[in-house]
């Protein structure tokens, strides 16, 4: 077993969603990978929330209301993209939590 695997999005459950709650989510999954996967690049990854778009870049937009989808402020999806340069594969992963 590898006890350290993961990312460890129960922890974060209870915590307020913002700007660092998404920052601190974010390097975990690029921590996660780099440690476990150094074989995957990550791109991109995009967290958003019901009314909130977070990207690794720094970027925290409100979103307007024609943008806004069915997510409630009490869940995430999570955006990654990511490349696997020796299978020359990019693509995207999507996780609801």
């Amino acid at each position: 077993m590898l006890p350290d695997f993961g990312v460890g999005l129960h922890q974060y459950l209870f915590e307020q969603q913002d700007q660092r709650t998404y920052a601190h989510i974010t390097s975990g999954i690029i921590d996660q990978v780099s440690k476990y996967m150094p074989f995957v690049l990550i791109d991109d990854v995009e967290i958003t929330s019901g009314t909130h778009l977070w990207r690794n870049s720094g970027d925290y937009i409100m979103l307007p209301p024609e943008q806004r989808d069915d997510l409630s402020d009490n869940s995430l999806q999570i955006r990654v993209a990511f490349t696997v340069e020796s299978l020359n594969l990019t693509s995207i992963l999507n996780v609801l939590a």
